[in-house]
Parts: structure tokens; sequence; C-alpha cells
């Protein structure tokens, strides 16, 4: 028996499906192979989120104590409530460090660290403009509307807690690790560099990094599952 790729009739456990997204993997592995690469797990994107959320925290922090140090007392001797055109420049800050991170570079600094990037989820490509603003906005708008209007402790808390949805959402969808606003985004966060599971790099259907592993005899082919 040959063991070459190309004396394997077409249709036969070597193949893998003809049509992208496709599994690739031993039977444990969940994940879809995406135009883009293999999806980000929840751990690399927590911790780039991590990254991120420590920067923007540092920067909006700063500004908030000199607008505190700077704001003016009333004629009752307490300080005067905070404009809101401070507080929407407060969200002004990380909202234009997300969407010109991710639709000009693919990734903010957090995901580069963290080895990832934005990709599109039918190409493979930079998300681009208009995905960047859709992806934030689904998270993004209800919290800052809250927060700018002053809608309450209510409204906050609801604001939060849509947002740890949307993001806990990557968590269910075990193949791409989409959050819903990756889903509304039509995008997918993925790794810079494929994930090597087991086996040598086989060659690249159209461009993309696949990986091929040995099945025991008598088993399906894991790119069948």
């Amino acid at each position: 028996m040959s063991d070459g790729a190309d004396d394997q009739p077409a249709g036969t456990a070597g193949d893998p499906p003809s049509d992208p997204p496709y599994v690739v993997g031993p039977p444990a592995e969940r994940r879809v192979l995406t135009p883009g690469g293999w999806p980000a797990s929840p751990f690399r994107r927590f911790g780039g989120y991590l990254v991120d959320s420590v920067l923007l925290l540092a920067v909006v922090a700063a500004l908030s104590g000199i607008g505190e140090a700077l704001r003016p007392m009333g004629s009752d001797g307490e300080p005067i409530p905070i404009p809101t055109w401070w507080r929407v420049l407060l969200w002004a800050i990380p909202t234009a460090y997300v969407i010109v991170a991710i639709g000009r570079w693919g990734r903010t600094i957090g995901q580069r660290v963290a080895g990832m990037r934005i990709a599109r989820l039918d190409d493979g490509q930079p998300p681009g403009w208009g995905p960047a603003v859709v992806r934030w906005a689904v998270v993004g708008v209800p919290a800052a509307v809250t927060s700018v209007l002053g809608l309450g402790d209510a409204a906050a808390q609801l604001a939060t807690w849509w947002g740890v949805i949307a993001l806990a959402a990557l968590l269910v969808d075990l193949q791409r690790h989409q959050g819903l606003h990756d889903r509304a985004a039509k995008v997918v966060v993925v790794e810079v560099e494929p994930r090597r599971l087991g086996g040598p790099p086989s060659a690249s259907l159209d461009g993309w990094p696949t990986t091929t592993f040995p099945s025991p005899e008598g088993s399906a082919s894991p790119g069948a599952s």
C-alpha cells in the first residue's frame, strides 16, 4: 500500500472536506479552522482583555484624577456635578482606542501581546472600520449611554450584565469562540500563528494553514467529525 497522499482516492478519510470551515484535529478538538486561522482560546482572549483593561483603566483613572482636582466648587461649598462633556471624553478615549486599533491594525495592544488578531469570518482578512464599530457598539453603547446620561444604578447594572453575557457567549461557542459582539460583526478572534496539535503541518488548502493527524486504525477521520 502506498503512503503518498496522491495515491488516496477522492473522498477517503485522508482528505479534508472541500468547503471551509472544517474541523481538523483529534477527536477531542472542537474548534473549527477558519480562513483566518485557529480561533483563539478563551484563556488567550482573557489575557488580551486583561492587558487592554489595565492600560485603559490607567489612562481613565489619570484623567479622572485630573478632572477631580480641577473640578470647581459650588456656592454651597460642594463640588459641582461632573459635566456631561467630561463623561463623554472619558468614554471617547477607550472607544477610540478599540475602534482605531481594530479598524486600522486588526488588533489591540492586548491582543498583540496575547498573540491574536481579529479576522473576518468569511475570508480571514482584517475586519476594517465597519466591523470594528459594530463589534464595539454591541457591548460599548449600552454601557456608554447609561454612564454618560447618568441613568442610575439599575440601568448601569443591566448594561454591565449585558456586557458579561455578550462576552461569555464565547465560552458556549466551542467551535469558533465567538462572543455576541463577534457574531454581530461577523468576525472571529484567531491565533496569529497556527497551532500544531500533534502532527506536522500539511500543504495548505487555498492558502489556509492546515494540520493533519494520524487516525487510529478503524476509527473515523478527525476531519470528517
